[in-house]
């Protein structure tokens, strides 16, 4: 048995990929989040791009959520007990909208050897209507497929990618949240969403996790260490913000997200919306 997880759910990633969902904040402790971060939309409209990548970096309690202390257990029964996390971002699909996410696996441009896993928060509830993810169970198993670089403005992702290699779509499964539960998932598991057909917003919080052994080519990146000690030192670790979008931080992050994005943007035209 884990710590956080049963025998089951962590047979379940391994088998399958993905595991959860695991509650993390109830509800109510949810929509105070959402109200924070809804109201730093209202009073810098400018500066929303910036919740695409690395808003832990900006915002304490936004920091605070790697540390919640049964979601780090969580993290040590599937991943070992040396953690960090290189980046955060928010996926905020608006209501009666096109944007979806296309079929995709996260390692495909973002590769940390030898694996890592991205983790969904649900800030908003997450239904099939709204665009909630799904995901192919065992397709981490097929290895690297090949992928497309587009110019499709609706697709989210950020080289508005999608596979080109031949899977199966029809054994995808819906995974619907509830506001304050999350999933993890293999860094190969094939994944994406629909549009938001509702009236409401979905609003994800995205968390990379990876163990301090992974590493990534190229110029070196910085970390949050949420679990364990580092013994290998491929990483500068990031201290906690002190206050909210306060210039140092604002500096901070856009040195960070610039120098990750010089791997993570490599030979594409495209830019950060992090950055604009």
């Amino acid at each position: 048995m884990g710590r956080a997880l049963s025998y089951a759910e962590i047979e379940k990633f391994r088998e399958e990929g993905w595991a959860g969902p695991i509650r993390v904040y109830t509800e109510d402790e949810m929509a105070e989040l959402r109200g924070r971060l809804e109201r730093f939309e209202r009073e810098h409209p400018s500066e929303v791009g910036k919740l695409y990548q690395g808003p832990h970096l900006l915002f304490p309690w936004l920091y605070d959520v790697l540390h919640v202390p049964h979601l780090v257990e969580a993290w040590k029964d599937l991943f070992g007990p040396n953690l960090l996390t290189v980046t955060t971002g928010f996926r905020i699909k608006e209501p009666s909208t096109k944007t979806y996410v296309g079929w995709h696996q996260d390692a495909y441009y973002v590769r940390y050897e030898p694996s890592w896993s991205t983790c969904i928060l649900a800030v908003t509830e997450s239904t099939v209507e709204n665009g909630c993810v799904q995901v192919v169970p065992g397709s981490h198993k097929l290895g690297l497929l090949a992928h497309q670089e587009t110019n499709d403005a609706d697709n989210i992702l950020t080289r508005s990618q999608h596979i080109t290699a031949p899977f199966d779509p029809s054994k995808a499964i819906h995974v619907p949240l509830r506001p304050g539960e999350l999933i993890a998932m293999h860094d190969l598991l094939i994944h994406g969403s629909d549009q938001n057909h509702s009236r409401e917003r979905r609003i994800n919080f995205l968390i990379d996790v990876l163990p301090t052994h992974a590493r990534r080519e190229g110029k070196r990146e910085s970390a949050v260490l949420i679990a364990g000690r580092d013994t290998y030192g491929y990483y500068d670790f990031e201290d906690r913000p002190q206050d909210d979008f306060g210039p140092l931080a604002l500096a901070r992050h856009r040195a960070v997200i610039t120098r990750r994005n010089e791997k993570s943007y490599a030979g594409s035209s495209k830019v950060s919306p992090a950055l604009k």
